[in-house]
């Protein structure tokens, strides 16, 4: 996502809808983006629904074997999974061309042109480029991570990575985080109203900045601070918001989230809960619900439950080895009521596999 702003458009949102019960019993609230600001036609998600159906159909991953798989089945089942990274490294090389505007040897354009068509017909077709960088950089982070997986099993859980190009995909992906918010806004009247105040947005777990700086320039009226604990992040966030000019309204420190001390201060408060261990989170919510004004907004972020169990289980995957505890949103809710915020509600973003649970702090408290 070099360079570019997603937020530059408006927001238009599509109507929330409200779908039977799901596994859970419980009914779904689905929002979806269909700005500019969004990648159209959930092209993430269907990246992935097509690498699994035509690499996985018919797998059956609980099949109970009279005897161990043979060599020669193995290498046949690691090739149709071998399948399902190549895809989205595919689409994405097409993706990369057509954002940088250059190209490639026609034989090699061609047979690119011919797996995105294989996806989808016109799958790439009136993507900005704001929208390309968001698709680029999700793609991006996730090969560099699954690759930094398979050579390091064994490191220790949370969030370790220091090279630059997979902190910056990282959160160049997450930009769109703010056209979320956003989307909740047209739902919470005074969400909406709290955003075209003066006031402050705290970014938990900044990393190198992206979110911090796009909420500023989304949000004019507001002035951002950023938190992480790890500085090769933190170190890459300085120079991003020198570059961006939004040095006067956008900083960010060193903190842990538990030593956050600060009250009434903030009318937006982000929490991805998916980099943090459970008992940090539960230990800090007490002190983020001190650090909200009366009214203010906390958006706790977790990644959206799964129909598929593959799927789930590679999110889960990803969120215990990146430090984060698999949340589920009516544990969310719970957790929030009973630190004493008030109307909270779980927004589901399916597109992009993102549920936020918004909550407030009631305006009479302290």
């Amino acid at each position: 996502m070099p360079g570019v702003n997603p937020g530059s458009a408006p927001v238009e949102q599509a109507p929330l809808t409200e779908h039977p019960r799901n596994c859970q019993g419980r009914l779904d609230r689905s929002v979806q983006c269909v700005s500019g600001q969004t990648p159209s036609r959930s092209l993430l998600g269907l990246l992935y629904r097509f690498a699994l159906t035509q690499h996985l159909e018919g797998a059956d991953f609980r099949r109970v074997r009279d005897g161990p798989m043979s060599f020669e089945s193995l290498l046949a089942k690691c090739s149709e999974l071998l399948g399902a990274v190549e895809t989205p490294a595919a689409v994405a090389a097409r993706l990369r061309l057509a954002h940088d505007g250059t190209s490639a040897d026609a034989r090699l354009q061609s047979q690119l042109d011919r797996i995105v068509d294989l996806v989808e017909p016109n799958l790439l077709e009136g993507l900005d480029q704001a929208q390309q960088a968001v698709v680029l950089a999700d793609i991006s982070t996730t090969i560099r991570q699954s690759l930094d997986f398979l050579e390091n099993p064994s490191r220790p859980l949370g969030w370790h990575h220091d090279d630059p190009a997979v902190l910056d995909s990282q959160g160049r992906a997450s930009k769109h985080i703010i056209s979320r918010i956003q989307a909740i806004a047209t739902k919470r009247a005074p969400l909406a109203e709290l955003l075209r105040q003066p006031g402050a947005f705290l970014d938990i777990g900044t990393g190198v900045g992206w979110i911090a700086i796009e909420a500023a320039r989304v949000w004019p009226n507001l002035r951002v601070t950023g938190t992480d604990i790890w500085e090769p992040s933190l170190a890459l966030a300085h120079r991003n918001i020198a570059d961006s000019g939004m040095t006067e309204r956008v900083s960010v420190r060193n903190e842990n989230l538990e030593n956050l001390r600060e009250l009434a201060r903030y009318n937006l408060v982000w929490l991805p809960s998916l980099f943090m261990p459970e008992q940090v989170i539960r230990r800090s919510l007490a002190p983020v619900f001190q650090a909200l004004a009366p009214g203010g907004t906390l958006n706790f972020a977790l990644w959206e439950v799964s129909p598929d169990p593959l799927r789930q289980a590679l999110t889960s995957l990803a969120v215990v080895r990146m430090g984060g505890h698999p949340w589920r949103p009516e544990e969310v809710e719970s957790l929030l009521n009973a630190t004493g915020f008030t109307d909270v509600e779980a927004f589901n973003f399916p597109e992009v596999e993102l549920t936020l649970v918004a909550g407030c702090k009631p305006t009479g408290a302290s």
